[in-house]
């Protein structure tokens, strides 16, 4: 008889299990233990929403209580992200949202640090929502969703977080990408094939988005447990994310982007995996406590590994 395929629910949600009481045995004796800080990171088209989604309701038929953010709701305003192309004329990786540098940083460290303290202070924290539909597809936060931290038992007017919260995700396609030298940048541009990502902008843009990764590091501070999901190779993206576009445009009645827009968008958010996609491994914060799950172009798991 053939084994059942492995899930990734599966991988992580049994690693998550494993690791919140590791996690809370630190807090021997604290009237309030703070969620367990899960990140996750996978590249656009890996299905890593549907897994998140997924992995709540597993974690919720352990009864257990989880909030979710994406890091997608944390950009900056439509205002803001005019006000930072605008600072930015030369470099088009800032020329709208994605890279490093057009998230409200300080935004989601207030956010973070209030879900992290939220079983002991008793707050509500409402989550901001990005609005990608608005402005002709360019996006703003959604009108009202600014992220307040509420006292009392207020009722919600959308996405929030109460206690007791035992596990939060926050998940993203650059969760995790860290700062590496700048002779780091120069040199993997310099080796890189001539068609390749990072060969389509100067060094000087990738430079300035390796810089706005400083401030990102801060997101990282309470955070102990990561889930990867990692591509075979990274050209899987361009099929992937086409094959949602045409998901998309199937069911709206052809309205989206072109293939060649498909890829001219992606092209964008290539240069980040191939200078940072291994920073997250390397990092002390979680590592020896996180699981890695490696798909190839149908998204069936090929490998398992902890790192």
């Amino acid at each position: 008889m053939s084994q059942a395929p492995l899930q990734a629910v599966e991988v992580f949600g049994a690693h998550i299990l494993q690791q919140l009481p590791r996690f809370r045995s630190k807090f021997s004796g604290v009237p309030a233990y703070p969620p367990l800080f899960v990140a996750m990171q996978g590249p656009q088209g890996s299905g890593k929403t549907t897994v998140t989604r997924s992995l709540v309701a597993y974690l919720q038929t352990a009864g257990l209580t989880v909030g979710v953010l994406s890091t997608d709701d944390l950009y900056h305003t439509h205002a803001n992200l005019r006000k930072v192309a605008e600072e930015s004329p030369d470099n088009p990786l800032l020329a709208g949202r994605g890279q490093p540098g057009t998230h409200d940083v300080a935004l989601g460290c207030r956010i973070l640090a209030s879900i992290y303290v939220i079983n002991a202070t008793k707050r509500h924290v409402e989550l901001p929502v990005f609005d990608k539909s608005l402005f002709d597809g360019q996006g703003d936060r959604a009108p009202g969703r600014t992220g307040a931290i509420l006292e009392g038992d207020p009722a919600p007017t959308g996405p929030s977080l109460k206690a007791p919260l035992d596990v939060f995700i926050l998940e993203g396609w650059s969760m995790g990408f860290s700062p590496i030298p700048p002779e780091e940048v120069t040199s993997k541009r310099d080796a890189s094939p001539s068609d390749s990502p990072l060969r389509k902008y100067t060094v000087e843009a990738l430079h300035q988005i390796n810089r706005n990764l400083e401030a990102y590091t801060e997101w990282y501070r309470n955070f102990s447990v990561f889930l990867q999901i990692r591509p075979t190779n990274l050209d899987n993206v361009y099929i992937w994310r086409t094959q949602q576009e045409h998901a998309m445009k199937a069911s709206n009645g052809g309205i989206g982007m072109t293939d060649d827009g498909v890829k001219a968008f992606v092209d964008r958010y290539m240069p980040g995996y191939h200078l940072f996609l291994d920073t997250i491994q390397q990092n002390w914060r979680w590592k020896g406590k996180s699981k890695s799950i490696t798909i190839d172009l149908e998204r069936r798991i090929v490998d398992v590994s902890d790192f």
